[in-house]
């Protein structure tokens, strides 16, 4: 599914909490891109 780096809509479609989400993309090192 493509957010376009949008972690709440991330997080809705997965259907975690944002923080959730900023949590496991700080475990895993993703990183938006510049």
């Amino acid at each position: 599914v493509a957010n376009d780096w949008n972690q709440s809509k991330a997080a809705r479609a997965l259907q975690i909490s944002e923080r959730a989400i900023r949590y496991k993309m700080e475990k895993l090192g993703i990183e938006k891109p510049s």
